[in-house]
């Protein structure tokens, strides 16, 4: 069966159809937000309280093909803020690297999400998870980076409570992981306040919590409960559901410190610039899955890759450059040997031993199978 892959034409195409050619994808819907003082509901965690992760039956030639989830949480504040704006301008190739190195059978669901200071006017805003070119451009282009604040801690933790508490996916009821990365430049808050979960949520939100309670397994959370709610506590539920990343951008000592606390160091990278952000990606869902190995063949394609983004960066003055290329991929090979090679191939194997991939395809279906899996 053939992979899904975006292409070039095709986001030209979306991107055409709502104004954006030849601009910043951010800057098509910014005024109409701005005016509103709104959301568009597609971007507004409010209208969708609950995300359904599933593979639509008309993209499912096989009952053994399922889909993963790949959320990118991404630092809109101040030097952060062009984030969204360089993910869109990267979107074809990104989703084709990680596309790639999926399994046969698996179908790729990703999702840009973003996050600033909790006092901003929308601290997280998050679009649905897709694999075609007009719902990805949609979704990006209705994202408000408020590019506000300076370097100090930010509040990603109203995103990672999202992925957590409030997503139901089939690959949760396979006994299997989706992917969450987190892109920052800065150490978290990590605690809650009721006016940003109430700003971000609206009053359903705990209506939300008991209803996917199935899947987060957690005692049935209050607002008393969530404002105690420990960082540790909530990346440890988060990590049972999804193999989960840390991507730094810069090399802050601070940052780094702190999120090797609350993740572990072999789950914290460290990258130039968001450029390097598709490889980083592809390279460490590669190794969870266990469909590439870390040689020189490995290698060569990570070095090509970093050059492109070298390049795309700085232009022809870039490849003066490649000498940093070489030496920023052997500092991420070593890296890389630090991810458990080949944990989310384990748990599929686990799981096909208990129950036949593809038997369960419904939220229904999940509520009532996850209570019998094992989580690890």
């Amino acid at each position: 069966m053939a992979k899904v892959s975006l292409t070039k034409a095709k986001v030209e195409e979306a991107k055409a159809e709502i104004g954006a050619t030849g601009k910043e994808i951010t800057e098509v819907f910014r005024n109409q937000t701005l005016n509103s003082g709104r959301l568009p509901k597609n971007v507004d965690p409010r209208y969708n309280l609950i995300r359904k992760v599933y593979l639509p039956e008309d993209e499912r030639s096989s009952s053994q093909m399922y889909a993963v989830p790949c959320e990118t949480l991404m630092d809109t504040t101040g030097s952060e803020g062009k984030n969204v704006d360089n993910f869109a301008n990267n979107l074809v190739v990104a989703y084709n690297y990680l596309a790639d190195v999926l399994p046969e059978g698996s179908v790729l669901k990703i999702c840009a999400s973003t996050f600033g200071d909790g006092e901003d006017r929308f601290p997280f805003q998050c679009g649905s998870f897709a694999s075609d070119e007009c719902t990805l451009i949609n979704n990006l282009a209705r994202l408000y980076p408020e590019r506000m604040g300076g370097d100090g801690p930010e509040d990603p933790q109203y995103g990672l409570l999202y992925a957590a508490y409030l997503t139901l996916a089939e690959i949760f009821e396979l006994g299997m992981k989706g992917y969450h990365f987190t892109v920052t430049d800065a150490p978290a808050h990590g605690y809650f306040k009721k006016k940003h979960i109430e700003k971000i949520y609206g009053n359903d939100v705990f209506r939300a919590f008991r209803e996917n309670l199935s899947v987060h397994r957690n005692t049935d959370i209050n607002m008393e409960q969530l404002q105690h709610l420990k960082m540790e506590t909530l990346v440890a539920d988060l990590k049972r559901l999804y193999h989960a990343f840390v991507i730094l951008t810069g090399d802050d000592n601070d940052a780094w410190r702190y999120w090797c606390g609350i993740y572990g160091k072999n789950r914290v990278f460290q990258i130039p610039s968001i450029e390097f952000l598709p490889q980083v990606e592809a390279g460490i869902i590669a190794l969870t899955e266990g469909t590439r190995k870390l040689d020189s063949d490995f290698r060569n394609w990570l070095k090509q890759c970093n050059e492109r983004s070298i390049s795309a960066e700085h232009g022809m003055l870039g490849r003066l450059r490649f000498g940093y290329a070489s030496k920023f991929t052997d500092s991420l090979m070593k890296r890389l040997e630090e991810i458990p090679y080949a944990a989310q191939r384990d748990l599929r194997e686990a799981c096909c031993s208990q129950t036949r991939l593809g038997s369960y395809r419904s939220p229904q279906a999940a509520q009532e199978v996850l209570a019998g899996l094992r989580f690890t």
